[in-house]
């Protein structure tokens, strides 16, 4: 992500954040508080090295965004959840803008693991996955359309690929997304956790 989409995405989110998110954002500022690059000036805590506002750098969506590396370990024990994404594609002309969408607006698209069953055929130039195909948060079960047997069987393949991730989530190919859906994903399965 570069430095100027972080510090937008940062922002936004400091405007309302999620519990998670506050709790990260927090730790991060006991550090800050203490660290000697902290400068102060008109009333503006800012952190010398890379010029940052800290108010709105410690709601960062990037792991290990401090430029001396004094959030990495933190980072690390509170942003290790990780998301199983399912998506049963028929050929349909909507996945490739799906898959857009679906890293785009994740706060944390490193911690996605997308396995999709991607039913196609040689005729459709519109159907080519070339942009992700060596992306190592991708898996796609290459299924020529015609040995296709459902969407239930489509699924079936998918969840065999399921490899202890934290949550997982079944979409179809044609879905779009809020920013940082995946941080209110995880909130909200964690709130519900253990309710009937």
């Amino acid at each position: 992500m570069n430095k100027v989409k972080e510090i937008f995405k940062a922002w936004g989110i400091a405007l309302n954040p999620s519990l998670s998110q506050q709790n990260l954002a927090a730790k991060r500022l006991e550090i800050c508080n203490s660290c000697e690059h902290k400068t102060s000036t008109a009333g503006i805590n800012r952190c010398s090295v890379c010029g940052c506002a800290l108010k709105g750098k410690v709601f960062s969506p990037v792991q290990g965004a401090c430029p001396k590396g004094k959030w990495d370990k933190i980072d690390k024990v509170m942003n290790k959840e990780t998301i199983f994404v399912q998506i049963a594609s028929y050929r349909d002309p909507e996945l490739i803008n799906t898959l857009d969408d679906i890293l785009d607006k994740a706060m944390n698209p490193d911690r996605l693991k997308i396995c999709v069953a991607w039913q196609h055929s040689e005729e459709d130039e519109w159907d080519n996955i070339d942009k992700y195909k060596d992306d190592s948060r991708f898996i796609f079960l290459d299924i020529p359309y015609k040995e296709s047997e459902g969407a239930c069987w489509a699924r079936n393949k998918i969840q065999q690929n399921y490899n202890g991730e934290d949550y997982t989530l079944q979409l179809d190919s044609h879905h779009r997304f809020v920013q940082g859906w995946d941080v209110m994903y995880t909130d909200d399965k964690t709130i519900t956790r253990g309710r009937t």
